[in-house]
């Protein structure tokens, strides 16, 4: 996983103050995307409305890693600078590709302005009906893991982390038959990233976390950290299970990047499975990966609840992502699909479980600003800060 915040263009000049320029609009200028937003939005010529609200649009495809990037411009050495249309835009595609579950990284930072990134991402997702992995991460720094390992900040972190991302949420239609469940994750891949050993990220980190969330919300699911999606990940892994991680955590996380990791990781554990990351580098070969291998390891490795594909936008062109959004000289956004065939994929899918009309995202979130950080919110990682820093 990379640097969610890295700058993917210049700031639109011309848009309201930490705008993009990109809107709704902007967005059915994608040909994909359009004809997806037409089939949602369409229904038969009737006298009078629905009596019913429409419902939402099905939910076939599955996991999606999703960053939190929320602008587009320099990054270092300014204050964040909020592009709410990128953020709605994000998580409108979420929803018009019909994802079933996202997972996204919520970054610690020492509660700096960065922490609540991912808040009306998680907020606006749950609405809709999707549910939410959020994981417990920095995308820069040992900020967290200074944190967690003294127990007083830990406790004031895990009380921070579940105030504001676990927080009730309200459907976004009476459609809706349920909001989605949010989960946290504990840290990612923490050899790799980190340096933690697999049994001291055991025995420090996850069974600490673990105890901590069950005091505070004891129904909250705690997903472990999956290790690298390779054969020593494999191995890593294997020594979490030996230290004892499956009795402090309700689900065990894998990252599949290797079709050669799959015996490996069959019957490993007996604890629910997600694989949180999944794909293969380079746009010609998304599709194929997604094919091919997502039945592969669902078939391979018992237990296998949702896979995660990753991911929809980075700052890393022709690699994992399935979209770019790039900045012209005139300071416009525009939507790049990067990944035409998958995104195509899935459109097509959605399109086959669509039988009769769907709400449309506009109609379910008429104001996305309904899901951004509250002055709560604020009051709540302030406190902990405090507490933290006293």
């Amino acid at each position: 996983m990379g640097e969610s915040e890295r700058a993917l263009g210049r700031p639109n000049p011309t848009a309201p103050p930490g705008g993009l320029g990109v809107t709704r609009r902007e967005l059915l200028r994608w040909p994909a995307l359009a004809t997806l937003a037409s089939l949602a939005s369409r229904a038969e010529p009737q006298q009078a409305p629905p009596p019913d609200p429409l419902p939402p649009i099905p939910r076939v495809n599955g996991g999606l890693n999703l960053h939190p990037i929320r602008r587009a411009g320099p990054l270092m050495g300014q204050p964040p600078t909020v592009g709410p249309d990128l953020v709605e835009l994000q998580t409108q595609i979420l929803y018009e590709l019909g994802f079933s579950s996202m997972r996204i990284t919520l970054t610690f930072e020492s509660f700096n302005q960065n922490f609540l990134a991912a808040v009306p991402y998680v907020r606006a997702a749950r609405a809709l009906g999707i549910d939410v992995v959020g994981v417990m991460a920095d995308f820069r720094g040992f900020d967290l893991v200074r944190a967690l390992v003294e127990p007083r900040a830990r406790r004031k972190v895990v009380e921070a982390y579940l105030g504001v991302y676990a927080a009730p949420v309200r459907a976004a239609s009476a459609s809706i038959s349920r909001v989605g469940s949010f989960s946290l994750q504990v840290l990612n891949e923490p050899t790799h990233f980190l340096g933690i050993e697999p049994a001291v990220y055991v025995r420090d980190f996850l069974a600490p976390v673990y105890a901590d969330v069950k005091r505070l919300v004891p129904e909250l699911p705690v997903v472990a950290a999956a290790s690298v999606g390779n054969v020593n990940g494999v191995l890593r892994t294997r020594e979490m299970i030996q230290t004892g991680l499956e009795s402090v955590c309700d689900v065990v996380a894998y990252h599949v990047y290797s079709e050669l990791t799959l015996p490996m990781l069959a019957d490993l554990s007996d604890l629910p499975i997600l694989v949180t990351e999944s794909g293969a580098a380079g746009p010609e070969n998304h599709l194929p990966w997604v094919e091919e291998m997502f039945p592969r390891i669902r078939s391979r490795i018992g237990g296998v609840g949702e896979v995660f594909y990753f991911d929809l936008l980075d700052a890393e062109p022709n690699r994992w992502r399935a979209i770019d959004v790039r900045v012209d000289e005139a300071g416009v956004a525009h939507l790049v699909a990067e990944s035409p065939d998958l995104l195509q994929h899935w459109i097509d899918r959605v399109r086959r479980a669509t039988a009769v009309p769907h709400a449309p995202f506009p109609e379910l979130v008429p104001d996305f600003a309904t899901y951004a950080p509250t002055a709560l919110d604020s009051a709540l990682v302030a406190d902990a800060q405090i507490e933290i820093q006293s």
